[in-house]
């Protein structure tokens, strides 16, 4: 018989959980163990509120004293499981729901979650056996459908994935994910219009659903339709104002555009907020080498690589920048450095051949034009 004062705490936490207050709910759970410390419900249900305020510690102990009551107990093995994976932690996830499905092999729940526990351990053969298993159950299930179209198409199964995609979509009442989901996949093989209106899809049906707008935004640049890949960036960064990597995505399109000075805006903004962001000191070293000022663009292009040392190409420009404003030494040394990081590059040996020849060491020149040809027999450009 259970004790009636920890029935009456446990329906109190309970209560308090249904109202998100989860201390007062951790409380009376507390409360009820000290009652009756054999009460499997408020030991699991304690584990669920912990679980829920970030105690990922104290959950798992309050879960394992519910499976020391009851190690057969499905419903608590599921909530290991989900108390694992939300903490990333799929190889012991996957070992929570392996129990859940040996006491139910009928559990759906139990499946997909191990079928999405596979997939991140990139077990992909047997996540697909799982959620497939899961679909054997209950074929109505979007999460199951989604997680399924992702593995079809990590597999190369692009037909598949899209039924599966498309099931997802059925299932799940017009979910803007799936729809996102579906439009990667239809841009993955250039099927760029039904992409478009998959993303447009799901922007309908979430606006305020970033991804959606970064998805449309991405194809839209492209496919140089700037004008509506600017309206989509600007939507993305309506929700997401201090979005490094789009508003630097927004400054390449203005760019492609020569729309120079609202590229310089936005780069700039993008380094007051990340001073350390090597693409924005890169883009705009672009931007000032394109207007002929050089000396804005070596710092840039200075800075770049410093963040970023192993950037052949921007090494490579740095050291031509060098060379027009007269600094020799460092243009050869710039250039050497960017053969270092790839002997095989040909514009820095033919760069390289220019600097010496600049500096009447023209043995040396030659050797380095040598390279250049053997490396790219057509090689004939200036200087970057």
């Amino acid at each position: 018989m259970r004790n009636p004062n920890a029935v009456e705490f446990r329906k109190k936490g309970d209560s308090f959980r249904r109202e998100k207050d989860l201390p007062a709910a951790e409380k009376s759970y507390r409360e009820a163990i000290l009652l009756d410390p054999s009460y499997l419900v408020a030991w699991n249900n304690l584990g669920l509120v912990l679980h829920a305020q970030g105690k990922f510690n104290e959950a798992e102990k309050a879960l394992q004293e519910a499976l020391l009551i009851d190690p057969h107990n499905v419903s608590v093995w599921k909530n290991l499981g989900n108390l694992h994976e939300e903490q990333e932690r799929f190889n012991i996830a996957k070992n929570a729901w392996q129990k859940a499905i040996e006491i139910n092999p009928q559990d759906d729940y139990a499946w997909k979650k191990m079928g999405f526990a596979l997939l991140h351990l990139n077990r992909i053969d047997e996540g697909e056996e799982a959620l497939r298993i899961a679909l054997r159950i209950n074929p109505d299930d979007g999460f199951s459908w989604v997680n399924l179209a992702t593995i079809l198409q990590r597999k190369g199964k692009l037909n598949d994935a899209e039924q599966a995609w498309l099931e997802a979509i059925r299932v799940q009442g017009e979910n803007e994910t799936a729809w996102i989901g579906l439009g990667n996949l239809l841009k993955s093989i250039d099927r760029v219009e039904d992409a478009i209106t998959a993303y447009e899809r799901a922007i309908d049906l979430n606006a305020n659903e970033p991804l959606g707008w970064i998805s449309l935004a991405e194809l839209y640049r492209k496919t140089k339709d700037f004008d509506k890949a600017i309206e989509a960036y600007n939507e993305s960064l309506r929700m997401d104002p201090l979005n490094i990597e789009l508003l630097t995505d927004l400054a390449d399109i203005y760019i492609r555009m020569e729309e120079f000075q609202k590229a310089e805006d936005n780069l700039s903004e993008v380094i007051n907020i990340d001073p350390n962001y090597a693409r924005a000191h890169l883009m705009l070293g672009r931007i000032y080498y394109s207007k002929n000022e050089l000396e804005e663009a070596e710092k840039s292009y200075e800075k770049a690589v410093q963040l970023n040392p192993e950037d052949t190409n921007s090494l490579n420009i740095l050291a031509t920048i060098y060379f027009r404003r007269g600094k020799l030494e460092l243009a050869e040394e710039t250039y050497k450095k960017a053969i270092w990081n790839d002997p095989e590059f040909a514009p820095a040996w033919y760069n390289l051949s220019k600097v010496l020849t600049a500096m009447k060491r023209d043995v040396e020149s030659e050797k380095a034009m040598r390279e250049a040809i053997r490396l790219n027999p057509e090689y004939n450009e200036p200087l970057v």
